[in-house]
C-alpha cells in the first residue's frame, strides 16, 4: 500500500509486509517503514492539531504532483531518486521506426535465375543430373565498405539500402550480359547495425537483431527470456535517440498500439 504525506520534506514510499509473529508468551510487530512517532516528529506534529494529511497514491494524486513539480526529487521508492511512475508515458509517441536496411555485418545471400543459362555456370539439380537455371552465389558478410561482390558486375553498394533496391541494381547491370536475369537477395543473419539492446529485469539481457519483418517490444522481451515476475510489477522504457518513454508492461499487453515496432539502436529497459 502506498501513501503520500503532505508537507513532509522527504516522502518515503515503502513496500513490505507486516507480519504478526507469536513467540510463546510474547508477540512483536516487525516494521519495514518509519514509526508513527518518526512521521509525526518529521511533520511538525502538534498535540492540538494535525499539520499533515495522508493520501492514498493513485493516478489522480500523481497527476497533481507532476503538474506542480514536473521533476519531483522528494519522491522515492527503495531510495531511488525518482519513481518510474513519474516518467513520461506513451511508447506509441515514438512513432514508426525507420526501414530495416542492410547494414555492415549482415550476411547477404544472392541467387540469380537465367532463362538461357549462358553467363553463369549452371549447377546440377540434386539427384537429377540436369542443369539448373539457378545460380546461388556464396554468402557474403557485408564489410565496413558497405559493398558486396557480384561476378561480371564487380562491387555493388548495399549498406543503407533495402534488399529490393540492391536486387534491382544487379538485375539492371546484368541486362546486357544475359537474357532476362532474375535476382533474389536475402539477409540470413542480421549481425550488423540492426540491433537493439534489452536490459533490466529480464532473464537474459542481450543485444538482439531486428527481424526484416519488424520486431515489437514484446517480441524483444520474449527473446531475452521474459520478465521473471508479474507484468503488473514492471515498467518498460524505450529510449530512441534522445527520447525515453515508458509504459507498464501490463498496459503493453493490453494495448496493441503500445507494442511498437523497434528501430535499430533502440534500448529497452
Amino acid at each position: 500500500m502506498h501513501y503520500m504525506i503532505k508537507n513532509l520534506s522527504l516522502l518515503s514510499l515503502t513496500f513490505g509486509s507486516l507480519g504478526l509473529i507469536g513467540l510463546s508468551s510474547c508477540t512483536f510487530l516487525p516494521s519495514s517503514g518509519p514509526s508513527g512517532y518518526k512521521i509525526k516528529a518529521d511533520s511538525g506534529y502538534k498535540k492540538d492539531g494535525l499539520s499533515y494529511k495522508v493520501f492514498r497514491i493513485d493516478e489522480g494524486v500523481l497527476g497533481v504532483v507532476k503538474q506542480h513539480s514536473p521533476h519531483p526529487t522528494c519522491l522515492a521508492v527503495n531510495e531511488r531518486g525518482i519513481d518510474a511512475s513519474f516518467r513520461e508515458r506513451g511508447l506509441e509517441k515514438l512513432g514508426e521506426p525507420a526501414k530495416q536496411t542492410i547494414q555492415p555485418g549482415d550476411l547477404i545471400n544472392i541467387a540469380i535465375v537465367e532463362t538461357d543459362a549462358r553467363l553463369f555456370v549452371p549447377s546440377l539439380s540434386s539427384g537429377t543430373g540436369m542443369a539448373s537455371p539457378i545460380t546461388v552465389l556464396p554468402s557474403q558478410r557485408l564489410d565496413q565498405s558497405g559493398k558486396i561482390t557480384v561476378p561480371y558486375i564487380g562491387r555493388v553498394h548495399a549498406a543503407g539500402r533495402m534488399p529490393s533496391e540492391v536486387e534491382a541494381e544487379i538485375k539492371q547491370s546484368l541486362k546486357l550480359k544475359t537474357a532476362d536475369a532474375q535476382v533474389l537477395l536475402s539477409v540470413s543473419d542480421r549481425a550488423g547495425g540492426n540491433m537493439v539492446t534489452i536490459a533490466g529485469d529480464v532473464r537474459l539481457p542481450a543485444r538482439i537483431p531486428l527481424s526484416p519483418s519488424g520486431t515489437r517490444v514484446l517480441d524483444a522481451i520474449s527473446a531475452s527470456g521474459g520478465c521473471p515476475g508479474d507484468p503488473f510489477d514492471y515498467m518498460v522504457t524505450v529510449t530512441r535517440g534522445g527520447a525515453s518513454l515508458s509504459d507498464p508492461l501490463r498496459m503493453i499487453y493490453d494495448n496493441p498500439q503500445k507494442n511498437i515496432n523497434l528501430q535499430a539502436g533502440d534500448a529497452v529497459v
